[in-house]
């Protein structure tokens, strides 16, 4: 893939510079940023969200990236889905800390 776009990049930058902290995410062989103030956000509106409501953003979700992914590996992605993509992997990062599969923290070897 190539270099992000210099706006995108910037975005980046902000991420990395929230006041809260950032937390890196891989999601198959993309690394994501996203701010942790953000994560934690996400996790409490979608532990107030009806069990149907829930699962509804996580088909959806898992469908965007479905969609997303092979069009960033071919590199035949716009920049404004490249965005979707970022802010897809920070919600799908966030029902994995939901379910229990991932966490917050950063982790140490």
């Amino acid at each position: 893939m190539e270099l992000l776009p210099e706006e995108l990049n910037e975005r980046l930058k902000e991420a990395y510079a929230q006041p809260g902290g950032c937390r890196e995410i891989k999601f198959r062989d993309i690394m994501a940023a996203a701010p942790l103030n953000d994560i934690r956000d996400a996790i409490s509106y979608l532990d107030e969200c009806s069990p149907e409501k829930y699962d509804k953003i996580r088909t959806n979700v898992h469908h965007e990236l479905d969609e997303l992914y092979p069009k960033a590996m071919a590199n035949k992605i716009s920049e404004a889905e490249i965005l979707n993509l970022a802010n897809d992997i920070t919600i799908w990062f966030v029902f994995e800390v939901i379910e229990g599969r991932e966490t917050i923290e950063v982790k140490v070897n």
